[in-house]
């Protein structure tokens, strides 16, 4: 979850899933770039997933989980969730179709338990001018 959308990540895009750990803000960024973290002797950037799609701050809570993205994209970072759901199987899910939210990073949308949730094209956030764009304007 990331605020009041339910996002499904491949399992081929997530490395871990991991407690929320010591986060050292940078000086200059927006609001939804958390900042950096220690992840396994490797500097990792963390972004709040609730601020980059809706631009509200997220609220600590103690669910909040980080989604440590898998080596295979452009830049080693991690998505600060509200919360996570578990694992579904989505051949199980009622037939897919394309995202009534228009928003340019959700692909399909789902219906699983009466609540919508939709894919997060991760490769698609990367490569995204707001997503490079981690700086704030002066």
């Amino acid at each position: 979850m990331a605020g009041e959308y339910g996002l499904l990540v491949h399992m081929t895009d997530a490395k871990e899933i991991m407690a929320i750990p010591a986060v050292t803000r940078v000086p200059g960024t927006l609001d939804w770039f958390v900042g950096l973290s220690n992840y396994r002797g490797k500097l990792l950037s963390v972004i709040d997933l609730d601020c980059l799609i809706t631009t509200k701050k997220n609220t600590s809570n103690k669910a909040e989980r980080l989604v440590v993205l898998s080596d295979r994209f452009l830049f080693p970072c991690a998505l600060q969730v509200t919360q996570i759901c578990g694992l579904v199987d989505l051949n199980s899910t009622s037939i897919k179709a394309s995202s009534k939210i228009n928003h340019p990073w959700f692909d399909a949308e789902y219906s699983i338990d009466n609540k919508q949730w939709y894919e997060l094209n991760l490769m698609r956030m990367q490569s995204d001018p707001i997503f490079l764009k981690a700086y704030a304007d002066e």
